[in-house]
C-alpha cells in the first residue's frame, strides 16, 4: 500500500464526471447525483476508497419524466459521524494548527491529559476535554480559536521564508500571547467556577481508591486529600463546596470498602486508622 500511494502521486489526475438532475414535482424540489469514471489516472494503481460509478439517466432541462413512485420515509436528523485521527490531521492543517511533524504531538499531549481518546478509529471527547472546552468558549473565546494558533506558525514561516524579520514577529506574537493572557486574567473566575469541578471530579474517579462517598452538600465526590498540613476527607467541587470531614494526623488509613457508616445515614464508607 506504501509503494502504490507512493506511485499514485507521480501518475495523472482521475478524471470524474459528476452529473446533479433537479426535479420538481408539485412545486416541490427533488435532486440526485451520480458519478462516471472518464480517466482512471492514479486509481488505476491505488483503488482503495474509491466509489464505483453511479448512472443516472441522459436527460435535457425541461424534459418531462413519469414519476413511478413515491416513499415517504420517517427518519430523523442524524449527528455527524465521529472524526477519526486521520481527519482530526486534516482539519488541523487546514486551520494552520501545527505542521505535519508537529501535529501529531499535539493529539499524544491532548490523549495523555485526558482532553479525549481515540476508540478504534475514531476521536471521542471526554468529559473534562468538553467542560474546558465549552468553559474557555464562554469565558475567553480568543483561546479555542484556531486563528491564533495559526497566525503563530505563519509568523514562523514568515520568519524562515525571509518574508518578517525575527523582531517583527516576536513582537507581534508576543502581542498576541498578551491579549490571550489578560482575557484569561480577566474572566478567570468565571472560567474556574466553569470546569474545577468536573476535572476534579474526572480525576478522582481515576483513583477509585480514594473515593469514601458522596458529597451531602453539593453530590460530588468525597476523596481523601493529603497537604503539607495534613490529612482530611474533602469534596472534589471545591472551591466551589467546602465540605470537610478531619482525619488522624498520624498512622496508616484504610479505607473499609465493603463497609458503610451507619451513624447519621450518611452513606460514607468508614476510614480506620491501624
Amino acid at each position: 500500500m506504501i509503494v502504490r500511494n507512493f506511485l499514485a502521486n507521480l501518475m495523472d489526475p482521475a478524471v470524474m464526471e459528476k452529473t446533479r438532475l433537479v426535479l420538481t414535482i408539485k412545486d416541490e424540489l427533488f435532486d440526485a447525483s451520480g458519478t462516471i469514471k472518464k480517466h482512471n489516472g492514479w486509481t488505476e494503481i491505488y483503488p482503495y476508497g474509491i466509489k464505483g460509478d453511479k448512472l443516472l439517466p441522459v436527460l435535457v432541462v425541461g424534459q418531462i419524466v413519469d414519476v413511478k413512485k413515491i416513499s415517504n420515509i420517517k427518519d430523523k436528523t442524524k449527528p455527524p459521524g465521529q472524526l477519526t485521527e486521520a481527519e482530526l490531521l486534516t482539519l488541523m492543517d487546514k486551520h494552520g494548527i501545527g505542521t505535519k511533524a508537529t501535529a501529531p504531538t499535539h493529539i499524544q499531549t491532548n490523549k495523555i491529559r485526558g482532553y479525549f481518546q481515540v476508540k478504534g478509529k475514531s476521536v471521542s471527547i471526554l468529559d473534562t476535554g468538553y467542560t474546558l472546552m465549552d468553559g474557555l468558549n464562554n469565558s475567553v473565546p480568543i483561546v479555542v480559536k484556531p486563528e491564533v494558533r495559526a497566525r503563530i506558525e505563519t509568523l514562523i514561516q514568515e520568519v524562515e521564508d525571509g518574508k518578517k524579520s525575527k523582531d517583527i514577529a516576536i513582537k507581534e506574537g508576543v502581542d498576541l500571547l498578551l491579549l490571550m493572557y489578560f482575557q484569561l486574567e480577566t474572566h478567570r473566575d468565571k472560567l474556574v467556577e466553569g470546569i474545577v469541578g468536573t476535572i476534579h471530579d474526572e480525576r478522582e474517579a481515576a483513583d477509585k481508591k480514594s473515593i469514601v462517598g458522596t458529597c451531602p452538600d453539593c453530590g460530588k465526590a468525597l476523596v481523601l486529600k493529603k497537604t503539607d498540613k495534613g490529612r482530611f476527607v474533602g469534596c472534589s467541587g471545591y472551591p466551589a463546596c467546602k465540605h470537610t470531614f478531619p482525619l488522624p494526623k498520624t498512622g496508616t488509613l484504610v479505607l473499609e470498602k465493603r463497609k458503610v457508616c451507619k451513624k447519621g445515614g450518611c452513606g460514607i464508607e468508614p476510614v480506620s486508622k491501624l
